[in-house]
């Protein structure tokens, strides 16, 4: 490997860390505001475009590593946030766009993949190794549309769709996965003046919901019924 190769990787380790720590340091201050509040902050944050912009222009999946501490860091702040836990199929969800049943949540590793066609052309085998091992041998886009970053995205999160319906286990969940318009009250912003501002517990148990994640211990409602983890009646 070349001297300049070093130092390129040995950049990308430092440029990582920083970002990690930034993450941690933002979160600490979104708890401060409301849940509805923080969540539409974390999705806008400045800081996403200028990372997707270092993935799309260096190696950074030689440091794996890196990137799957960054997303773990990511997903305990949007739990922080949301005072909920999320399942390995809730947090995937969650990363998918809203209008595909999703929280919208940008993650490295669901950009990664696109990130590295996109204005990389000098390490095109490695990266089309890459592809192919993390999309399940998806073919190659070639013509015009290889250089569209939203046409590779959108291949990705066919994938995570797909694997998501199928790893459902009722069918009830199944329909909540599809149910893609549902999540459109997502796209609102949160505003008290125009009503669209949900408070904690409302926006809290609306994720919940959404991701089919757990909202309560197990417990009788006052009718006596039996109330599941998810909110649902026991039959």
């Amino acid at each position: 490997m070349q001297e300049e190769n070093i130092q390129l990787i040995e950049a990308i380790d430092a440029i990582l860390q920083t970002k990690a720590e930034a993450l941690d340091i933002m979160t600490k201050r979104l708890l401060l505001l409301s849940r509805h509040s923080a969540f539409s902050l974390l999705c806008a944050s400045i800081s996403i475009p200028r990372l997707i912009y270092f993935l799309s222009c260096s190696p950074t999946w030689r440091r794996m590593s890196l990137l799957e501490k960054y997303d773990i860091m990511l997903k305990s702040s949007l739990e922080s946030i949301l005072n909920i836990s999320l399942s390995r199929d809730a947090w995937l969800q969650s990363f998918l766009p809203v209008k595909m049943g999703g929280l919208g949540i940008d993650t490295l590793l669901t950009w990664l993949p696109p990130d590295i066609f996109f204005n990389t052309t000098t390490i095109i085998a490695e990266a089309q190794k890459f592809w192919e091992t993390s999309c399940h041998a998806e073919e190659i886009l070639a013509g015009s549309v290889c250089c569209i970053q939203s046409v590779w995205e959108a291949s990705v999160n066919q994938h995570t769709l797909f694997d998501l319906t199928i790893s459902t286990n009722t069918a009830e969940d199944k329909a909540r996965v599809l149910a893609a318009t549902s999540g459109s009250w997502l796209n609102a912003l949160p505003s008290p003046q125009l009503g669209t501002h949900m408070s904690g517990e409302t926006f809290r148990t609306s994720v919940a919901i959404r991701l089919g994640a757990d909202v309560s211990q197990p417990h009788r409602c006052p009718c006596d019924a039996a109330v599941s983890a998810n909110g649902l009646p026991v039959n």
